[in-house]
């Protein structure tokens, strides 16, 4: 009876230690995996960053131009038409 409890412990152990051992192995490859997604995460962030810095500059020069553009006289209707016809 005990060697069959022993036997039944230690099939139970040795399949804890494939399961185990078939994680480790992948181990690597989820490093691997964890890096490229940590990059793509500093490459993304680096973007955003670029991005919002172009619209801050967008935007000042957006005002710049508004701000240039300023009415000097305002249009009024000529006095005496013009004798060519348009059209």
């Amino acid at each position: 009876m005990d060697k069959e409890v022993t036997e039944a412990r230690m099939l139970g152990l040795q399949r804890v230690v494939a399961t185990i051992t078939a994680k480790l192995a992948k181990l690597p490859e989820v490093k691997t995996k964890h890096a490229e997604l940590m990059r793509n995460i500093e490459v993304n962030e680096r973007l955003v960053e670029m991005l919002l810095t172009d619209l801050e500059e967008a935007k000042i020069q957006n005002k710049r131009e508004i701000q240039a553009a300023v009415l000097v006289d305002a249009a009024t209707p000529p006095r005496i038409r013009s004798s060519r016809s348009c059209g």
